[in-house]
């Protein structure tokens, strides 16, 4: 017999016997065949600095006795039994030096047997620098094999060699294969055997190295390591094949199987810490030979028992059509103890056609008045389940909505009752609970949360109902209806009667969807509220109760995508808000129930796993006052204008601001300033640090806050300006006519810029999607953060921005700060406050009733905002939650005031560029009433501000034909915003008529209109004797039959811009008609005549929408559109 033939019989037979090789065997196949062998079911354990029992049998030399990290000993169950498994977190190995290990040269064979919880990274064997790195990782969801020389030539990421793609979350045998051919060339062979099967992959490797030592895990420390489980690692000195692993691979299922963590093990396991917390696990994948337990119901009886109903899935962890039970458990000590499980609806699973004649999906309502128990469940026979199901009420139509029924607290249960001719609609395709639990009203009437799903349409939620104690039942409107599709609704009643329904959102991005049904006499002529969305939510299925305090509280996993981390909040006003709430466990998890147990406590019963979320069933119980003292503010933030990269203002106090846990004191450090404040009562707090010096040096800022730090990073001091108005203010530096040649050289690391971009960005005349409309909140409408200024973050930002930007702190040498907020579209009246415009005796209209039926706004906006939000408000699937005004959009008054602006108060900011008014110039008295609306704004964002009239710069309209835009009343539009600028205080123009273009009303040309603006801010709030802007009319005199017009920042004296004479200039006499005028040049004025025109008394100039104007001052700055009347003069 050869000696590998020998050594893969002694290597079965010690397999199946569970214990390491009998000498006879070794010395059968050769003490150097096995090098090493490691079997974490051995008596491991760990102590933080050495590993004790993870034996080697082959020389004792080779132990694995050190440990990097913290990687874990985790008792699980086995087919063999209780045992033990390694458990690696990714920054932990276990390993032993090259000089004792030694070191492995040729031929060799490792073999693991493994579980990875993470794909993108990690080691599971590697070597000691210096003496040799051959090894195997994990990197971007595949293996990778090969050595590495020493020393070191190549690049980690190089050396190895991709084999076959890393899998998560299943139990796999690996073998990695080194050998050498003749001419000393290596190659690696990695194969792995799962429930799939085998599979293999051979690769030649960059270079060679033998095994120096032996790291499980990385040789780097606090990187690369493995996360995930180890069982079993056998080192070999020889080449194994393809049949010989296959062998070894199937004792090690057959011993290890799919290790799970065991009962004790996971009650052992530390809860966030608080009083009078409790957990065990009630049911685990295999109990009872159920392959998984699923879906959690959960209620308390009269009597105080607790009743845990669930899915026994017995044969697969799907849904149905499968073979499906509904297992029910009683606890009568508050969830310490559970009774073996029950079947309480069980179709015969062999039934003809019946494709396994599953139930699901239940949910439990306890009827407080008699006693009783009910469960109703979803029975599919046949191919009736969610997607099988159609229109009709018979068992091979659709699916059957059941109840099964106790009355001695949940000892015995009635036989399956079909209620579903009583609330299905033939028409409908399926009608059924909502899982979970049901609740009673306190007038007696029992209801379960519930859903149905249309013929062709999508599916609602809703409830259904019975007023004689089960005995008929009813089903309600739906809670949304048109195409939103909802379902896995729970339900409870408030305080005032009324109901609320939550509701897991199939087309909504992250969060929940709630709604309230409020009704009086009549359950069924209720009415119910607008939608709103509110909570993290990864489309799952959720958990709502009502507490004998009157707080409502929820259960669902924290995240908006993924199911995670267990939690409990919160809320006192009706589910309108909630509290930030407590973690009950930070593993997957996923669907959840609670109830309120006979002490005031809560009890929840939850899927959960180390894996993945349906592994197992876990029941934990808490006091109440534990989740009530999460605050809703309790982790220390920072507003949304602060991030890494920012500038804060020079000169003057600069606020900070954030929010934390009530009453926590507060601490900022920056500059070598220390600021302490304490927050509020709702966890508000602000810090003004001193005024600040301009830097240019990258600085930390950090916030204290008990055993929170934030800390936000290179930040500099210097100059921040607000960037705010509709499409020209937000036109981007790519579409610019210069970007060819400015983008390259965009890099400034004293220029920091933020974009906020916005929902419906580069959405105009068309239907808002889901997304847009899920985002068309106050809240959720801009996001972004602080960049700094390189070409690929210049491309999107306002050009005008930028090139204003870039100009200033060229010309101050201090870092400058921009913030865009401009919006497409978008009228005045949506920057001011809702309570400033209402409070207006001559505006007060824009603000009154729904936007979108308010004659005092422009038909062309409410247009607008019917063609993006129209059909999803006819459809009911956009009615968010809003105090007035009509449903949120960016034309709404208030809106980006409420979005944009107020969150940015009270940033320490120099002033403010604006370009708008394209939407206000639409018509004669839109022109007339943005002239009273615009110093409203104005005087509103300085006031609210509270820094003073800080500099208000806005760009005069451009010009262009009236044929392709509606653009005849822009000369008026224009003139008034040139009157504007003398009266508003601290507001300053810049004049753009002269690089309009005719046909487009987005001029490329940026650069001018930024540069002009810098000119502006220069001249005005940097005291830089320049003119600030181009010629001003300032007297108008006559003098026989000709007409002087004088004007101030002329400068050395008027100019044209191409040589010619002034021209654009009209006069008029008493008769008020205009006539084309002769105009000459006379230092600082030009004068005027026409023969048709005697006694002239008016001049206007560049009174068209396209400006033919060509006068300048000797700095080639335009002059402005005007129309004046004359004063009598000598």
């Amino acid at each position: 017999m050869k000696t590998h033939t020998r050594l893969l019989l002694a290597l079965a037979m010690t397999f199946a016997s569970g214990i390491f090789l009998p000498s006879n065997a070794r010395a059968q196949a050769g003490d150097d065949i096995i090098y090493a062998w490691y079997r974490a079911d051995k008596g491991l354990k760990l102590n933080g600095s050495r590993v004790i029992g993870w034996e080697n049998d082959a020389s004792r030399q080779r132990h694995l006795t050190s440990i990097r990290g913290t990687p874990k000993a985790v008792r699980v169950d086995t087919p063999s039994g209780a045992s033990t498994i390694v458990r690696f977190d990714g920054e932990s190995s276990i390993w032993r030096a090259a000089k004792p290990w030694g070191t492995l040269s040729g031929d060799r064979t490792i073999i693991a047997y493994a579980r990875l919880a993470d794909n993108s990274a990690g080691f599971l064997f590697d070597g000691a620098t210096g003496a040799g790195l051959s090894r195997a990782q994990v990197r971007r969801g595949k293996w990778q094999a090969g050595a590495q020389p020493t020393p070191a030539k190549t690049n980690a990421d190089k050396v190895d060699r991709a084999t076959l793609a890393a899998v998560t979350g299943v139990w796999q045998a690996h073998a990695f294969v080194f050998t050498r051919d003749k001419f000393g060339n290596l190659s690696v062979r990695h194969m792995i055997s799962d429930a799939g099967g085998l599979r293999s992959k051979t690769v030649a490797t960059f270079a060679d190295a033998p095994q120096g030592g032996l790291i499980v895990g990385s040789n780097c420390p606090g990187k690369f390591g493995l996360k995930g489980d180890l069982a079993e690692m056998l080192v070999m000195t020889r080449a194994m094949s393809e049949q010989e692993f296959a062998k070894i691979a199937a004792v090690l299922r057959a011993r290890w199987g799919e290790p799970t963590d065991s009962a004790q093990q996971i009650a052992e396991r530390a809860l966030p810490e608080a009083s009078g917390l409790f957990r065990t696990v009630v049911r685990k994948q295999g109990d009872d030979g159920v392959h998984t337990y699923r879906i959690p119901g959960l209620a308390t009886t009269p009597k105080g028992t607790l009743i845990a109903v669930f899915d026994a899935r017995n044969t697969a962890a799907r849904d149905v059509p499968a073979d499906i039970d509904i297992g029910m458990m009683r606890s009568t000590d508050n969830g310490a103890t559970w009774s073996p499980m029950q079947r309480i609806l069980d179709f015969p699973a062999d039934a003809p056609g019946s494709a396994g004649n599953g139930v699901t999906d239940p949910s439990v309502l306890v009827d407080e008045k008699t006693g009783s128990l009910f469960v109703a469940a979803l029975w599919s026979h046949g191919e009736r389940g969610w997607a099988g199901s159609g229109p009709g009420l018979s068992p091979q139509e659709t699916g059957q909505l059941v109840l099964t029924k106790s009355t001695d607290d949940g000892v015995t249960w009635s036989e399956p009752i079909n209620i579903t001719r009583q609330v299905k609609n033939p028409v409908w395709r399926i009608c059924f609970q909502g899982p979970g639990r049901g609740i009673q009203l306190r007038d007696g009437t029992l209801v379960f949360p519930a859903q149905f799903r249309e013929a062709s349409g999508p599916a609602h939620s809703c409830f259904i109902w019975s007023a004689d104690g089960g005995e008929t039942w009813q089903i309600s409107a739906p809670a949304i209806p048109g195409k939103a599709t909802t379902s896995e609704s729970q339900i409870a009643q408030l305080p005032d009667g009324a109901l609320l329904l939550s509701m897991r959102g199939e087309n909504t991005e992250g969060k929940r969807l709630w709604a309230r049904y409020d009704w009086s006499d009549s359950l069924g002529n209720g009415k119910w509220s607008a939608p709103w969305f509110t909570v993290p939510d990864p489309r799952c299925q959720a958990s709502l109760i009502a507490h004998p305090s009157g707080s409502l509280l929820f259960s669902n996993p924290n995240s908006p995508t993924l199911r995670v981390a267990m939690t409990v909040r919160t809320s006192i006003d009706g589910g309108k808000t909630w509290n930030a709430g407590q973690l009950i466990d930070p593993r997957p998890s996923s669907y959840s129930c609670m109830a309120v147990l006979k002490d005031g406590s809560v009890g929840i019963l939850y899927e959960t796993g180390e894996t993945y979320p349906a592994e197992m069933l876990a029941f934990a119980r808490f006091p109440l006052e534990w989740i009530m003292a999460a605050s809703s503010a309790e982790a220390l933030t920072l507003a949304h204008p602060f991030s890494d990269h920012m500038v804060l203002q020079q000169g003057g106090p600069a606020p900070v601001w954030g929010t934390c846990a009530p009453k926590a004191a507060v601490t900022v450090e920056f500059a070598g300033h220390n600021v302490k404040t304490t927050a509020d009562d709702s966890g508000r707090w602000r810090a003004d640090m001193p005024a600040l010096e301009a830097s240019a040096e990258p600085r930390t800022l950090r916030v204290i806050s008990g055993p929170e730090t934030l800390e936000i990073k290179d930040v500099l001091v210097g100059e921040v300006w607000i960037c705010a108005g509709q499409s020209n203010m937000e036109w981007p530096l790519s579409k610019e006519a210069r970007a060819d040649e400015e983008l390259p050289r965009a890099a400034n690391s004293q220029v920091r810029l933020m974009g906020l971009d916005f929902a419906s960005k580069y959405v105009f005349a068309k239907s808002f999607s889901d997304k847009i409309l899920e985002r068309m909140t106050p809240e959720k409408f801009y996001s972004g953060t602080w960049t700094r200024c390189e070409p690929g973050s210049a491309a999107s930002f306002s050009a005008i921005g930028y090139y204003f930007a870039r100009d200033l702190q060229a010309a101050l040498g201090v870092p400058v700060g921009v913030i865009n907020l401009a919006v497409g579209g978008s009228p005045a009246e949506a920057w001011v406050s809702r309570e400033t415009l209402s409070a207006d005796s001559r505006l007060g209209p824009m603000a009154a009733g729904n936007w979108l039926e308010n004659e005092a706004l422009d038909p062309w906006c409410r247009q607008r905002g019917m063609e993006n939000i129209g059909v999803a408000l006819k459809a009911g699937t956009f009615a968010p939650n809003v105090e007035g005004g009509g449903p949120d959009h960016p034309f709404k008054p208030g809106f980006l005031w409420d979005s944009g602006i107020a969150p940015l108060l009270p940033l320490a900011m120099r002033g403010v560029l604006w370009h708008q008014g394209e939407s206000n110039a639409l018509s004669a008295w839109r022109v007339a009433q943005h002239e009273q609306l615009f110093p409203l704004l104005v005087r509103d964002w300085r006031a609210r501000w509270g820094r003073g009239d800080f500099s208000f710069f806005f760009c005069q309209l451009s010009s262009i034909e009236a044929g392709p835009y509606k653009s005849e009343n822009w000369p008026q539009f224009r003139d008034s915003q040139r009157r504007m600028a003398d009266e508003i205080p601290n507001a300053g123009m810049a004049v753009t008529s002269d690089v309009g273009a005719r046909r487009d009303v987005h001029p490329r040309d940026k650069h001018t209109v930024g540069a002009r603006l810098t000119r502006l801010a220069l001249a005005q709030v940097y005291g830089q004797n320049i003119l600030r802007g181009g010629p001003v009319p300032a007297s108008m005199t006559t003098e026989s039959d000709v007409l002087r017009v004088t004007f101030a920042q002329a400068g050395s004296r008027l100019r044209t811009s191409d040589g010619s004479a002034p021209r654009a200039f009209e006069v008029a006499g008493a008769d008020g008609k205009f006539h084309p005028a002769e105009a000459k040049l006379d230092r600082d004025s030009v004068l005027l005549s026409a023969s048709a025109v005697p006694s002239p008394s008016q001049v206007r100039y560049a009174w068209t929408p396209y400006s033919e104007g060509n006068l300048i001052n000797d700095e080639s700055l335009p002059a402005s559109t005007f129309k004046l009347p004359a004063e009598t003069g000598n």
